[in-house]
């Protein structure tokens, strides 16, 4: 399973990319999922079920190879899949640094440089 899990990663990481862009939150469909809809030709909300059906696949088959024995590095296989979980986390909700996805920026660099640590 470990040389796996760059595979399932790394079918994975394109679909995050195309289906959190900010291009969702302005109406547009992302890519993967327009061109599942024209290559199958199926509706958006059958495409959007499909693609996150993908994911989960890919998801299920990453958190496999951490419980399977295997002739690939322990360590290797953890970087693999904290380099998945950061991926999808970076997509979803932002780096904090490019698009101000949902207008979190201010409110982290505030919450980070001037709201004082609660020490309760």
């Amino acid at each position: 399973m470990g040389p796996k899990v760059c595979f399932y990663w790394a079918v994975a990481h394109p679909i995050w990319e195309y289906h959190f862009q900010d291009e969702v939150k302005q109406g547009d469909i992302p890519k993967s999922i327009q061109i599942y809809m024209h290559e199958i030709g199926v509706s958006t909300e059958d495409a959007k079920e499909h693609i996150n059906y993908l994911i989960s696949k890919a998801w299920k088959k990453i958190n496999e190879a951490c419980v399977v024995d295997s002739p690939i590095d322990d360590t290797f296989v953890e970087i693999v899949t904290n380099m998945a979980r950061v991926s999808q986390f970076m997509h979803q909700h932002g780096d904090g640094h490019g698009h101000d996805i949902g207008g979190k920026n201010k409110e982290r660099v505030t919450l980070l440089l001037i709201e004082p640590i609660p020490l309760k």
